[in-house]
């Protein structure tokens, strides 16, 4: 990346949401708050913290920038009224990478006032901004404000020295002069990489982990939208480089934590999290891996890229249409794939349909994903025996390519034991106002359920705040999110872990999505007597 000269940050950082204009940046240089990536000057410079590094072209002397501010026991407001002007000799030049410390600065000094205060009580603004001068003043004065301070410009330093030795892994490209060339540019690298690879042994992986899911949480903080900094970051170079706005500046700290995740990866040999798993907010690696074949989307490459996409319409179809009979059911499955375009669930409960026709009409859906090349994933009751019956026929006939999911007896006894059942309707009733003091009393009404149906017309009998609950979509979402956070039976009831059948589905439709449907169809088929999808006998057919 090209330095920036002092007016050019501060250009590039308002451009980015940070409210710096042209002249602060040169202020907080001179108050050692803002450390530069390259000083010159036409004559020597004799200020602690400048390290000479040797001259250039120009003649000009070159400094490296160690500077510490000292403390200010009385605080840092109106701290740069009395700069000097610097001598017109000098010159500085900062790396794009030093806007993280110019919005970390942003941040302290901006004034946490409601816009309508000067409106509704304009007598009482100027003791407010009071109070806000003299908070700042006490936390400026102690010693943790300058350690800050100083955090900030040293994270920023180990990536701006970082970046040239993974850049062309972030950007697609590599930059070189032309007097060097690519392969001598390479060869600077790999020897600069040597020395810097020291630095990132001695700092430790939990401190450069730390510095990392700050660079994150703050990049969520100055732009909320994780889902679009992950789309533009699949983007060349050019493009992602020149995003304006607090949306441009989100995407330079989330840059600079992909350079210190990539240095960090090849120092201590090991997978780290991408920066979508990291801040606030974060998407789980096992939830990328089902849903879109890799743990990793930003380094896996093309085909991981395109999947991610697809979950945005930026693709052109269904890949999955999964067939459940009922609202909770539905609630379940759609609290967690319902944000997908590459999965439709269809609510045969909720179809538009003559009841005598119910069947034919289902069948005819199966058969219209055949010849859509599209999979078919199907969850019903094993008490509903229309349709296992019309699933039965599908597949002696060979008219389905997808999953079968029967419970038995229903989605609640199939997947949770009677105690996990309790527990979460009893979450329920106190979402809705039931009194502890019940507690026992629930829990004796619900004891020997067999059904979700009886299990609920029990827990409203005996619990008056749960009479407008029961078997729905909330109640759907509310099973999934248990399943999800406890994704296996407990070994005390199972005898052994077992993977709970909601989850094992939701497993298996995320891997359909990504595979290869016609290969798929030629291998694999329902049998029509376990209606479980088994290897074809006869691989011809």
């Amino acid at each position: 990346m090209k330095f920036l000269s002092d007016r050019d940050l501060g250009s590039f950082a308002h451009r980015r949401g940070v409210n710096i204009w042209f002249d602060d940046v040169g202020h907080l240089w001179q108050l050692g708050l803002l450390r530069a990536d390259l000083v010159a000057s036409t004559r020597k410079l004799r200020l602690a913290g400048l390290i000479e590094v040797g001259s250039d072209d120009r003649g000009r002397y070159l400094y490296a920038d160690e500077r510490k501010p000292r403390r200010r026991k009385k605080g840092w407001a109106g701290s740069a009224f009395n700069l000097k002007p610097l001598h017109p000799g000098v010159e500085f030049y900062f790396h794009p990478f030093r806007f993280y410390v110019l919005y970390r600065i942003d941040r302290i000094l901006s004034l946490n006032i409601c816009p309508m205060q000067m409106l509704v009580s304009v007598g009482d603004y100027p003791k407010v901004l009071g109070r806000i001068i003299s908070d700042f003043q006490k936390w400026s004065a102690d010693p943790e404000f300058l350690n800050h301070v100083c955090k900030w410009n040293e994270i920023t330093t180990l990536c701006v020295a970082t970046e040239p030795c993974v850049y062309e892994r972030i950007f697609k490209m590599l930059k070189s002069s032309p007097w060097v060339g690519f392969s001598e540019q390479r060869r600077r690298i790999q020897e600069h990489w040597k020395e810097l690879a020291k630095y990132y042994q001695k700092a430790g992986l939990k401190a450069l982990e730390d510095f990392r899911q700050d660079l994150c949480a703050n990049a969520k903080f100055l732009d909320p939208n994780k889902e679009v900094h992950m789309i533009l970051r699949l983007m060349t170079g050019r493009y992602r480089e020149n995003v304006k706005g607090e949306l441009g500046g989100a995407l330079q700290l989330l840059t600079m934590a992909e350079t210190l995740r990539l240095a960090s990866e090849d120092v201590f040999g090991k997978q780290l999290r991408e920066e979508d798993e990291l801040g606030f907010g974060h998407k789980s690696s096992w939830m990328k891996k089902e849903l879109y074949g890799s743990s990793r989307i930003i380094d896996a490459g093309s085909r991981v890229a395109n999947e991610y996409l697809r979950q945005f319409g930026l693709d052109y179809g269904v890949r999955l249409r999964w067939y459940v009979e009922g609202d909770t059911e539905y609630g379940a499955l759609n609290s967690v794939i319902g944000q997908y375009s590459a999965i439709e669930l269809v609510n045969l409960k909720g179809s538009v349909i003559e009841k005598r026709r119910k069947g034919v009409s289902f069948r005819d859906s199966l058969r219209n994903d055949l010849k859509a090349g599209i999979f078919s994933f199907v969850s019903i009751d094993t008490d509903n025996e229309n349709y296992v019956r019309v699933l039965r026929k599908s597949a002696e006939c060979d008219e389905i390519c997808g999953e079968i999911y029967l419970a038995d007896p229903d989605i609640e006894f199939a997947n949770f034991t009677l105690p996990e059942l309790e527990e979460i309707i009893w979450e329920i009733a106190v979402e809705n106002g039931a009194k502890t003091s019940i507690r026992n009393e629930f829990h004796q009404a619900i004891s020997g359920a067999k059904s979700g149906e009886e299990l609920w017309k029990r827990a409203r009998k005996a619990v008056p705040e749960l009479q407008n609950s029961g078997k729905g979509i909330y109640w759907g979402e509310k099973l999934m999110e248990f399943a999800l956070e406890n994704p296996e039976f407990d070994e005390d009831v199972m005898d052994e872990s077992k993977t709970r059948p909601l989850v094992e589905a939701l497993n298996a439709a995320f891997r359909s999505v990504h595979a290869d449907y016609h290969l798929t169809r030629r291998e694999y088929q329902i049998d029509p007597s376990s209606l479980r999808l088994v290897k074809r006998t006869n691989l011809s057919s």
